[in-house]
């Protein structure tokens, strides 16, 4: 997680050279369809994918592309 928030502090940095940034998330398939015997990963998965779609929303015009990969 430390990693993560270095990463933002020196977005700041980033985007005065004029550079995209992305941002990877890995979900899962199980965040949209999820199954009954495992409901605490699958709503550990669907919070990742909400946060990805947030984040996608809110830094979209900071020149930040964050990229959701859904494996199935």
């Amino acid at each position: 997680m430390s990693m993560a928030i270095f990463h933002f502090f020196s977005l700041t940095l980033v985007q005065e050279q004029g550079r995209p940034t992305f941002l990877y998330t890995v979900s899962s398939g199980l965040s949209i369809v999820p199954l009954a015997g495992i409901a605490d990963y699958c709503a550990t998965k669907a919070a990742i994918h909400s946060l990805s779609i947030s984040l996608a929303v809110q830094l979209k015009e900071k020149n930040v592309h964050v990229v959701e990969i859904i494996p199935p």
